[in-house]
């Protein structure tokens, strides 16, 4: 099969949701008599063929027949110009000529200045009276340029990014499906390296690739049944959602707090296998095209805990939120609800950080210690030993009110009760 082939669309998907998809902001769909109910049908967008945001993005719609396969790249060869003055000359196409000379307006601006641009491949079909109808409508996977661009003639040349990513993602897929990595073997191994016996790792493991599984898919925490965790932030919303369950605070309540041992040991055991998370979090704000270059520097700098995410937690706290020590160099910025379940203002918000210790910062991250309402310290007794990290059940901090909803939210979902 060839590339050209397989990006061929199948599915015929509302324009809204595809304009959403490519990183614009909707909220002005819902601005008409009937936006409540159906956003994707104001016809003051969704007959567009294009879509401009300044300095950032553009997303064209383009007939599938218009590309070509040339070697190992996909171009697509578009002029609206043209298309608008043959419009013209009927007046029944006079309003597709003005969505013509748009695109050709926004296509010219976006050569300019040398926006990314995503697409909305689509099909059409002719009827017996020679009269062509929308057949399908997906939106590309990869990025194009607006290679050429000739103001005279109108004529526009795109250039697919990067042709051999269809084919190399088909590939991963199949391979992804021949592999049967064993991820209960490997955690049991890390498990004994770590000190635990045989047979501790053998029921930690048995215990989240059986029953606890089990009980997700009969509750529709998961669909199907998995051998295999790819993120430590996929786990933690899993694990979250589990614990939550009857069956489980049964289970775990007579089995001397077993099942959730396991689900705290497979937690540490992901946070040392899989220490690309932050990495990760970066190379997202860092392609996120809906962001401009402050928002940029100002989202990695509050992932890694710096910039004015810290030097506002620093000016609030005066020192650590809880033993309230001043030497700085000793403190680390952390977020209350983490920085990957939190939204573009939450992720800069102070009232959604601490400045901790070291070793309660890593408490905090990962569950073993909240702060109720009034801000005195929550222990769980998962927590072994833990007077011995410093960490007394007298502790508490201040909490004002912007700090409750972030805070809930550590306990709920983050905290190991």
């Amino acid at each position: 099969m060839t590339i050209l082939k397989e990006l061929k669309p199948t599915k015929k998907e509302r324009v809204i949701d595809l304009v959403e998809k490519a990183g614009f902001d909707i909220s002005d769909w819902f601005n008409y008599s009937k936006g409540k109910e159906n956003p994707g049908a104001n016809p003051r967008y969704c007959y567009e063929w294009a879509f401009y945001e300044p300095k950032k993005i553009t997303l064209l719609s383009i007939w599938f027949t218009r590309l070509e396969q040339k070697g190992e790249k996909i171009v697509a060869k578009v002029n609206e110009k043209k298309s608008s003055i043959e419009m013209r000359t009927n007046e029944k196409n006079y309003v597709r000529a003005g969505r013509a000379e748009k695109m050709n307006e926004i296509m010219l601006k976006t050569y300019q200045a040398s926006l990314p641009v995503r697409v909305m491949l689509c099909t059409y079909k002719t009827n017996k009276e020679g009269k062509s109808k929308l057949q399908a409508r997906e939106l590309d996977d990869q990025f194009w340029d607006i290679e050429k661009y000739d103001e005279q003639t109108g004529d526009c040349l795109l250039i697919r990014r990067d042709a051999r990513v269809s084919r190399e993602k088909v590939l991963k897929r199949k391979t992804k499906q021949l592999t049967r990595f064993s991820q209960k073997e490997d955690f049991e191994g890390w498990l004994i390296s770590i000190g635990k016996t045989s047979s501790t790792a053998k029921k930690y493991s048995g215990t989240v690739f059986g029953p606890i599984i089990k009980w997700a898919l009969e509750d529709a925490i998961i669909n199907e049944k998995i051998d295999k965790f790819n993120s430590l932030s996929e786990f933690e919303v899993f694990s979250s959602k589990v614990r939550k369950l009857k069956i489980f605070k049964e289970r775990d309540s007579i089995g001397n707090h077993m099942y959730g041992r396991a689900l705290s040991s497979f937690v540490e055991y992901l946070s040392a296998n899989f220490n690309d998370t932050i990495e990760k979090d970066l190379n997202e704000i860092i392609t996120n095209i809906s962001l401009d270059e402050t928002e940029i520097t100002t989202q990695v700098q509050a992932r890694l805990g710096q910039g004015l995410f810290r030097r506002n937690l620093e000016a609030y706290w005066n020192g650590c939120s809880v033993t309230a020590i001043k030497q700085r160099k000793l403190l680390v910025a952390s977020h209350i609800k983490p920085w990957r379940y939190s939204n573009k203002e939450e992720r800069i918000d102070y009232y959604n950080g601490l400045l901790l210790m070291p070793n309660l910062d890593k408490t905090f991250d990962l569950g073993y210690i909240s702060f109720d309402k009034k801000g005195l310290i929550q222990i769980s007794n998962q927590l072994e030993e833990h007077e011995r990290l410093g960490i007394k059940e007298s502790m508490r901090i201040k909490l004002e009110k912007n700090h409750q909803p972030y805070m809930e939210y550590h306990r709920e979902v983050i905290f190991h009760q």
